[in-house]
């Protein structure tokens, strides 16, 4: 165990991937529904390989244009996943490393759409900000820095472009009625529409307690103003907590970073779907979005050739309504084409990361493919020189497996061997 991370169960998990690939793929999922003015959230069954592990956590969200204080908005929760997931990371990598933690933040921000003709734009200005403090040396963390950007699942997901496919059924209160796919690029008179909103900044401060426990303060600077619920002149600050199962080196106390992920795009889905419903004082029973994409551990690992991202994404919205069909398949695809979290994962984005160690700035680059794919390309190549020089010297191999086969420790143990 290192910093409450049990390192040595890695080389556990890679002897089983690779004799049974399908153990390292997770499939995860998220429900979000509406009923009566209520939206909520719930984490829903983890299959984790051959393995079901139960997941039972549920918050409720609020619209992007209501400010609820302790209510945070979906949009908040995409920013929360990125963070979130990129702290995860850096313990894995320190841990395998030998690195104790002394404190660690990352803090995710981005510029998050709202208003109408501005809903369905991408979020932009994406910043990760990390500050560690820790025992080990600067170059060591400068290295675990650009393994983050390689290995965070969901950092990948958020560079590299994506296709979720939407599906939408409608029912008039007894039975299906309409099944299909949804095309959130067919135009609308609605977007001709003038902007009237703008971009307003997301900040999810992500905080390392122990192990892959984590504390998260979610804030935004909302454009519009407070209702009966809120605290004038404060700006809204959520508190979530961040975890993962058992099985996966967690506790199970809360959600883990890809499950927010899904969440966030379900929830903005459903609230969207309710927004636009309302203008058009549709009669509408309940919506839910059902969410689920896949996350494959040996790409994370670093074994086999496989997606680091969460890929697989897939969501279906379900209308019950006595409402047309076509008025509600429009309305759906609205929705969808609205939707800031599905247009920031369908497209490839840049991330700003700054590095402070002991509060002194130690790193600053962009990441994108290009920078991840360079990063890759020469880490194959030292992988490849330390091979050469390990067959010359036939030196006794002294690392232990475990830092061999997971990435960030797999550098090092390549450049002691080259040494």
């Amino acid at each position: 165990m290192k910093n409450g991370f049990n390192v040595s169960g890695v080389s556990e998990m890679v002897h089983e991937f690779k004799a049974k690939p399908r153990e390292a793929q997770l499939d995860f999922s998220a429900q979000a529904s509406w009923r009566e003015d209520r939206y909520d959230l719930t984490i829903q069954t983890l299959n984790a390989g051959t393995i079901r592990i139960p997941r039972d956590f549920g918050l409720e969200v609020r619209p992007f244009n209501e400010v609820i204080n302790d209510i945070p908005t979906p949009q908040e929760l995409l920013i929360l996943a990125l963070g979130s997931c990129v702290l995860v990371t850096y313990v894995q990598g320190c841990s395998a490393r030998g690195i104790t933690l002394t404190s660690l933040e990352v803090h995710s921000e981005g510029l998050v759409p709202s208003g109408e003709g501005t809903f369905g734009q991408k979020a932009t200005g994406l910043k990760l900000k990390v500050d560690i403090d820790c025992e080990g040396a600067p170059e060591a963390i400068k290295e675990i820095a650009q393994f983050a950007g390689c290995f965070s699942p969901n950092h990948r997901t958020f560079v590299e472009d994506n296709n979720p496919s939407v599906e939408l059924s409608i029912k008039d209160g007894s039975s299906r009625s309409f099944l299909g796919e949804l095309n959130p690029e067919a135009p609308t008179s609605r977007k001709q529409e003038s902007p009237t909103g703008g971009l307003h900044p997301v900040i999810a401060k992500s905080i390392w307690r122990y192990g892959l426990q984590i504390d998260s303060r979610l804030e935004s600077e909302s454009p519009f103003p407070p209702n009966s619920h809120s605290t004038k002149g404060q700006k809204p600050v959520h508190k979530l907590k961040v975890d993962q199962p058992k099985q996966l080196g967690g506790i199970d106390l809360a959600p883990n970073p890809q499950e927010y992920l899904l969440a966030a795009m379900a929830g903005e889905l459903a609230a969207n779907f309710v927004r636009l419903a309302r203008r058009e004082g549709l009669n509408i029973k309940s919506v839910s979005v059902n969410g689920s994409g896949r996350l494959d551990l040996r790409g994370i690992l670093n074994v086999a050739p496989v997606p680091v991202k969460m890929h697989n994404l897939r969501f279906h919205l379900e209308v019950v309504s006595d409402a047309s069909q076509e008025i509600l398949k429009r309305i759906a695809g609205d929705a969808l084409s609205d939707a800031t979290s599905f247009a920031t994962i369908s497209q490839a984005n840049e991330i700003a990361v700054s590095v402070k160690m002991g509060g002194k700035p130690l790193l600053e680059f962009t990441s994108n493919m290009r920078h991840v794919e360079m990063f890759l390309t020469n880490m194959r190549e030292k992988m490849r020189k330390a091979q050469e020089e390990k067959e010359k010297s036939a030196a006794p191999e002294t690392v232990p497996f475990y830092k061999r086969v997971f990435p960030f420790g797999k550098l090092k143990g390549m450049k002691q061997g080259a040494q």
